[in-house]
């Protein structure tokens, strides 16, 4: 069985948070996240330092043809020991351009060929090894109209594919509308798992607009 919920942020809000800590929007979504399970496990009185986690990561480059998909999915560990959101989006950082700068990415459009001539049994099974599958997905940056009506929200309900929740951030106009699909074998309580993820966020956005110095760095578990 799966649980979906949502929570909506103020585009502006977050992605002027990780600018001011050094970050972009999709470090700022990733630390957002880490906030968030870190609270979810000391709810349930768990030390955990990081998660393993898979995203899918944009390929596109500035002369690639207009339409279809330029990405690819890369798996990583997401800090979540890491109290400060400061400090923790600048590992974030760290990471995620560790990972864009992998010299195997531009083979992954071969490996993604061969991944789809695999049964969904196998390709769900090698998911079961993630914690969580992450997704920033940018959507119109204008409000948007069906048949004259115009579309108030997106909620993108994500696949977990063996893992135990699915985490999505889709873009539209000023609002970032976030999606969370959870495992009901793995998350037996969706409610306590939304409100540590919207505290997550709002730690980041707060921690965004704190005029502080750099303050003492947290060692990952506390």
């Amino acid at each position: 069985l799966r649980d979906f919920r949502f929570f909506d942020v103020a585009l502006d809000d977050i992605s002027g948070a990780a600018h001011d800590l050094g970050g972009s929007l999709n470090d700022g979504f990733l630390t957002g996240v880490a906030g968030g399970m870190r609270r979810y496990h000391q709810r349930h009185l768990a030390a955990v330092d990081h998660l393993l986690v898979t995203m899918p990561i944009s390929v596109r480059a500035d002369d690639d043809a207009m339409g279809g998909n330029r990405i690819t999915v890369e798996r990583f560990d997401l800090p979540i020991g890491i109290t400060d959101p400061s400090h923790r989006i600048r590992r974030i950082t760290t990471i995620a351009r560790a990972i864009r700068q992998d010299p195997a990415i531009p083979y992954s459009g071969m490996i993604a060929g061969v991944m789809n001539l695999l049964p969904v049994d196998v390709t769900a099974g090698m998911f079961k090894h993630v914690d969580m599958l992450l997704s920033n997905v940018p959507g119109f940056p204008e409000p948007a109209f069906v048949g004259g009506a115009l579309l108030e929200s997106f909620h993108v309900f994500g696949a977990t594919i063996g893992s135990a929740a699915d985490v999505t951030l889709l873009s539209y106009d000023d609002t970032c509308h976030v999606g969370i699909s959870t495992d009901s074998g793995a998350v037996k309580d969706p409610d306590v798992f939304l409100d540590c993820m919207v505290a997550g966020f709002d730690e980041l956005v707060s921690a965004g607009a704190d005029p502080r110095a750099d303050p003492p760095i947290d060692l990952p578990g506390a």
